[in-house]
């Protein structure tokens, strides 16, 4: 992920609007899962896969959840310019450590090229403080051809993933606001998740940052290999030129500057100008996922004995893009989430819908249940859709009161699914613990 240090003013300021507006928690819990194995994921390959999209998720909630915790608990109540102060700093340093959103960010991006057994490093992990530009290096040119090559839906999919786990990220937040009543300063990081995503969109769409960003990029480059560029460049610019050019060989994408390996980052201008248009409409459509009044610390409707909330999310997919709305229903113990999906590529629309009955009391045991359905258009500017579903069955097992053991099977047909690394069938399954804390 490519962050400015305006992008970090930027976020940091909105991360003090949101905390100012944070109320007394509906509850005094904080929850941590770890996912400690996950198949086929972590069985395939060439070396031990770690972490997976659902693990890099399960840190770095934890990150956000026990820092913005802390500030609310022990900095809030001394007034609003500590709490500004910390807020700046926690957000800051989080972007350039590891178990922050960049982090996160990378090792989605990771998890695409892991899966396709290309193995690549996370900068973040060197703590690159000060740095405009965040990258995934390490990987090949010749990984990449043959990645595109074979597999051009999970090429497309690669650039958008990093996008993709900040909003997965936001949904996880909205469940437990919604299902368990842990609100405190989640608003904050969501609201920093969105602010980042859109940011980055913003930059995409604007010529002159992509001339500015990679000006940068290409000047700190001139005596480097190829494995020490970054994987991509702009993600969502290549995300539009591959979505739109699926077939095309890789080495068409140029030489690099330095005359070594190819040119690997796409520029605004090498895009058509129906390419612009979609990317431009995309961008736009993107603000959809500031529609979700948990951000905003807006309580849950409550009528007939049940609370209710509706909330907006948008993904890039490997198709193109995701808008899905969702309704949380909760009624303790039965708790649903409804969600309608409409899919768009460049040229069709189709739509999806998925239901779960989640957390559900069952003896001792808690039972979650989860059925999709879809027609998605397919990987390039294609009217042909894919059509398939899901079912995925969770197993939750208390050992103490405080401890469970959790278990999720799910199988997958052909498609795309936020968070699931596999485009094309699968069975999947994720065990690990979860700890409640009073």
């Amino acid at each position: 992920m490519k962050y400015f240090r305006t992008l970090i003013v930027l976020l940091s300021v909105n991360s003090v609007f949101a905390q100012g507006m944070v109320r007394e928690p509906l509850s005094g819990k904080l929850s941590y899962s770890a996912t400690l194995w996950e198949y086929p994921y972590q069985a395939e390959g060439d070396f031990y896969r770690f972490p997976s999209m659902q693990q890099a998720q399960d840190i770095t909630f934890a990150w956000y959840q026990t820092g913005n915790y802390l500030i609310y608990q022990y900095v809030y109540p001394q007034g609003v310019a500590p709490s500004w102060l910390a807020s700046f700093a926690f957000h800051y340093i989080s972007f350039y450590t590891p178990f922050g959103i960049a982090w996160m960010h990378e090792e989605w991006h990771r998890s695409v090229l892991a899966a396709e057994n290309i193995s690549s490093v996370n900068q973040v992990n060197e703590f690159p403080f000060g740095e405009p530009v965040i990258k995934v290096h390490g990987v090949e040119d010749a990984a990449l051809a043959e990645f595109k090559k074979e597999n051009p839906s999970g090429f497309v999919r690669m650039s958008a993933a990093g996008m993709e786990s900040v909003e997965f990220l936001n949904e996880k937040y909205s469940r437990e606001i919604a299902m368990h009543g842990r609100n405190y300063a989640y608003g904050v990081a969501m609201l920093v998740g969105t602010v980042t995503n859109l940011s980055y969109m913003e930059m995409c769409r604007s010529g002159r940052q992509n001339d500015a960003m990679y000006a940068y990029v290409y000047k700190k480059e001139e005596t480097s290999n190829e494995k020490d560029r970054d994987f991509t460049g702009l993600d969502c610019t290549a995300w539009t030129y591959d979505l739109h050019r699926p077939r095309e060989d890789y080495a068409v994408r140029g030489v690099h500057p330095s005359g070594s390996g190819v040119d690997r980052y796409i520029h605004y201008d090498e895009l058509k100008s129906s390419e612009k248009g979609y990317l431009q409409r995309v961008a736009n459509r993107s603000y959809i996922s500031l529609l979700n009044p948990m951000m905003w610390r807006i309580d849950p409707f409550s009528w007939g004995g049940a609370s209710w909330t509706l909330a907006m999310f948008h993904y890039l997919t490997s198709f193109g893009e995701s808008t899905d709305t969702r309704l949380y229903f909760n009624s303790n113990p039965v708790k649903m989430i409804l969600t309608g999906r409409v899919y768009n590529n460049p040229v069709r629309s189709s739509g999806g819908m998925e239901a779960e009955l989640y957390d559900y009391p069952v003896g001792k045991l808690y039972a979650s249940l989860r059925l999709a359905f879809w027609s998605q258009p397919r990987t390039g500017i294609s009217d042909v859709t894919v059509e398939s579903g899901l079912i995925a069955v969770g197993v939750n097992f208390p050992v103490s009161p405080t401890v469970l053991v959790t278990t999720t099977t799910e199988y997958k047909g052909p498609g795309w699914e936020a968070g699931n690394v596999y485009l094309q069938e699968n069975l999947s399954f994720r065990t690990g613990l979860q700890w409640n804390i009073p």
